[in-house]
């Protein structure tokens, strides 16, 4: 048969998302601060833009009205606001990297760190999803681990432990040498091990130990710390006022589109026309980004509200709820609702909390009754830290206690649960205890 070459046509559906729709989910998905600095980048940019001054005005005005009804209360102290972390992390990014590529890395790398200050992701998947080279990422990376705090961004707690001791000039001690070359006996409390590849005896490797590495943190950012809450500001606010939950956004934006600019649009010559419509339109879309936000937090905001009252008012705890459920009753998109959670913070009775917290699995109890999966690590770890320290529960005889309260634990769902919550064996658990005692 002969080779042809043919015309062939065919009608497909696609979804091709918009400058505007890409810049909206850009702006819901942004945290407060980086939000912040780009408006502020835009005002600064587009001369249709300007902030409502009568806004401002009364905006200073309602402070003035809180001082003042501040100062009747008795031992009013006046409290600086302390920087957040993420705000100097921010403030790090822009003195040290001068190329607006280290920069984008940079803060792409930012949004990767968890609340222990750890890097999730790879080098290799950052550079894969920052369509940047990997040695450029390297870089960046290097670079940001000097950062203050120390370490933050990296990748494990070995390399955490090894640039804590680089810091102190203990390159060449026994401490560098135990966590670089020995660090899963370290971890696992194998000593007999390690002193016998450090050629040392038990009692000196306690006392090497005890002297470099007891006082290394374990995280850049530790977590469930009492500087969490002034980390990051509320994107709103939910209280309950006079037996009525009330909604609060963090900051009504006062943007408006400059009246003395709009007119010249229609009066300007043809080049300059041109350049006033593409600023008009990028301050629409914008202001309409920025509504589209607020609107779905709010909605957020109502829907958890709802569905878990009984947290917010103090009475139980979380239930169960996925982000999938709420997207399907909000009849949002999971991307859009995904996108909306993350780096967001409501402050409430309870404090101030990520959206994310808000969402576990569900586990079904023996009873029927649907738990978070964080109440049984929770119930896991309650466990562990009142057993007899001298002869520690077996992943068995966790599984039978765990049962015992009604949750359904078997000995490999103990284990998992172990893992996640970095509680070792009953027999390292012990070993260690005897080494300490």
């Amino acid at each position: 048969m002969k080779p042809s070459i043919s015309v062939e046509l065919q009608m497909k559906q696609r979804i091709f998302l918009s400058q505007s729709m890409r810049l909206g989910l850009k702006i819901l998905h942004m945290p407060l601060l980086e939000l912040k600095n780009h408006i502020n980048k835009e005002v600064e940019q587009n001369p249709l833009l300007e902030w409502k001054e009568e806004l401002l005005h009364e905006e200073k005005n309602l402070k003035c009205k809180q001082f003042f009804a501040a100062s009747h209360r008795e031992e009013v102290e006046a409290i600086p606001k302390k920087e957040s972390i993420y705000e100097k992390l921010v403030q790090q990014i822009n003195e040290v990297f001068s190329s607006p590529e280290e920069k984008r890395i940079a803060h792409l790398i930012l949004r990767d760190i968890d609340e222990k200050g750890m890097r999730a992701s790879s080098i290799e998947e950052i550079a894969k999803s920052s369509l940047a080279e990997k040695q450029l990422v390297e870089k960046v990376i290097k670079e940001m681990l000097l950062f203050e705090p120390l370490g933050i961004g990296s990748k494990n707690l070995q390399e955490f432990f090894l640039l804590q001791l680089k810091e102190q000039n203990k390159e060449l001690s026994f401490a560098y040498r135990i966590v670089q070359d020995f660090f899963l006996e370290l971890i696992h409390a194998q000593f007999s091990k390690i002193a016998k590849g450090l050629k040392v005896s038990q009692e000196e490797l306690l006392i090497i130990l005890q002297k470099d590495l007891s006082s290394l943190k374990f995280s850049p950012l530790p977590s469930f710390s009492l500087e969490t809450s002034s980390m990051v500001n509320p994107d709103f606010f939910l209280q309950k006022v006079e037996n009525r939950w009330v909604f609060q956004y963090h900051s009504e934006t006062p943007l408006a589109l400059h009246s003395r600019y709009l007119h010249l649009i229609a009066t300007s010559k043809e080049d300059e026309k041109k350049q006033m419509e593409i600023f008009f339109k990028r301050a629409v879309e914008l202001m309409r980004g920025l509504q589209v936000r607020k609107i779905t937090l709010k909605k957020i905001a109502f829907y958890l509200l709802k569905k878990q009252i009984a947290f917010f008012e103090g009475r139980g705890a979380l239930i169960p709820l996925t982000i999938s459920k709420m997207a399907q009753e909000l009849h949002l998109h999971p991307s859009t609702c995904t996108r909306a959670v993350a780096y967001k913070y409501v402050s409430c009775p309870q404090g101030i909390l990520a959206l994310r917290s808000f969402f576990t699995s569900s586990i079904q109890t023996n009873t029927g009754k649907s738990i978070s999966q964080q109440h049984a690590l929770q119930v896991l770890k309650n466990l562990v830290q009142q057993e007899d320290k001298k002869h520690p529960f077996s992943d068995k005889d966790l599984s039978l206690l765990m049962n015992k309260a009604d949750i359904p634990c078997a000995r490999r769902t103990v284990v998992k649960y172990r893992k996640e919550l970095s509680i070792q064996t009953a027999s390292k658990r012990r070993r260690i205890y005897t080494q300490i005692h």
